[in-house]
């Protein structure tokens, strides 16, 4: 079956960002990237290290998901895998992550890559959950305009940990994103 999103436009912008569908070759090359960083705890926490290639691919090809390349003047320097986070709804889940060489570009880059979905794809808000523990991406998420909703106790599955932990739900929408942008230039 084919990936309906494989037909999204590519957006560049005029800051050297651009956003894209991955190639399976590229959703391939990510894997083997985070597994080498010692990323994929971080990203996939409740498969983590025990992530297998068939796993991954399964999911990041699977054609109701979105595999969104984060391009830097053409260099891929992070991802994020999308899906429509409930069934009938405009509603988006966001999953992203930047290549360790590249956390500097984090907020720019997430930013970006939410405002592009947001115009692009067939979506009126982003969902994402952020563990607790993980501080600095939850701020990161505010400032850039994910509004944080509410803690839910153990939510996610830590397979480094073998336990579960609490997380933040977040949603951003064209507006908070908009706001938060003005809002970093004042």
């Amino acid at each position: 079956m084919t990936n309906p999103y494989t037909g999204a436009k590519k957006l560049q912008l005029d800051d050297g960002w651009s956003f894209r569908c991955m190639t399976d070759e590229e959703c391939e090359v990510a894997y083997h990237r985070l597994m080498k960083e010692h990323l994929m705890w971080a990203y996939w926490p409740q498969h983590g290290d025990d992530s297998t290639l068939e796993h991954w691919m399964a999911v990041a090809t699977d054609p109701t998901t979105f595999p969104m390349a984060f391009l830097y003047n053409g260099e891929l320097v992070g991802f994020s895998q999308n899906f429509p986070a409930y069934y009938m709804s405009r509603c988006m889940s966001v999953n992203p992550v930047m290549f360790r060489k590249f956390f500097p570009l984090g907020s720019a880059g997430f930013w970006n890559a939410s405002a592009w979905a947001l115009g692009e794809l067939d979506c009126i808000s982003l969902l994402g959950y952020v563990p607790v523990r993980n501080r600095h991406m939850t701020v990161m998420l505010e400032n850039i305009g994910y509004n944080i909703m509410g803690e839910v106790p153990e939510f996610i599955y830590y397979a480094r940990l073998k336990r579960y932990d609490n997380a933040y739900i977040s949603v951003a929408t064209r507006e908070s994103l908009i706001k938060a942008k003005e809002k970093s230039k004042a």
